[in-house]
């Protein structure tokens, strides 16, 4: 089970984020995760991802977000 980290949960400011704005992350991270899995074996060669990488980061839970992607969006 992945925990969420603290500092997964500020933004560039470093406040605490919003909870409407922690759960569209992990809206946002679920549908991008889901349109990686649903990719082809071209596309994700195409994107130097294999399958194998798109399979174990599509079946991350949403709150499990990397740092930097948060850092940057919200």
């Amino acid at each position: 089970m992945a925990f969420v980290q603290s500092s997964s949960l500020r933004g560039v400011s470093g406040r605490r984020l919003s909870f409407a704005k922690r759960l569209r992350m992990m809206l946002a991270l679920r549908k991008s995760r889901t349109d990686l899995a649903a990719l082809t074996d071209d596309q994700l060669a195409d994107i130097g991802v294999s399958r194998e990488q798109a399979t174990v980061e599509s079946q991350r839970a949403p709150w499990d977000g990397h740092e930097y992607w948060v850092k940057r969006t919200f």
